[in-house]
């Protein structure tokens, strides 16, 4: 952008992005049978983070699962995190691998 002649510098402010273990039931497959756990990376903008928190009865389900990754440690953390945009009166949420109090510094929150 130029101004009175001289080149001014336009400031675009990036998300702050933060990399995470996110962990997904297939719910496509309506044969439970048929249904596995799946883990993914995903980017999290830290702005739009609500409150975050262990979830001891999703990872207790899902980790009883026959679908459960043999590569990964069934003693694991999961951590849910809430987003502030609403979609049908439930705020948004997606599971993570992690402890709330790791997941919360690395998304800038907390410093002990």
């Amino acid at each position: 952008m130029v101004k009175n002649g001289m080149l001014q510098k336009r400031m675009c402010m990036m998300p702050r992005l933060v990399r995470l273990a996110q962990i997904v039931e297939n719910t496509s497959v309506s044969d439970a049978s048929n249904k596995h756990l799946k883990v993914s990376e995903i980017f999290i903008n830290s702005d739009n983070v609500i409150f975050i928190e262990e979830d001891s009865a999703y990872k207790r389900r899902v980790s009883q699962s026959p679908h459960w990754p043999n590569d990964l440690d069934s003693r694991i953390n999961i951590t849910k995190i809430h987003f502030n945009t609403m979609s049908n009166s439930k705020y948004e949420h997606v599971h993570v691998l992690g402890d709330a109090l790791n997941i919360a510094e690395k998304l800038g929150g907390y410093n002990g």
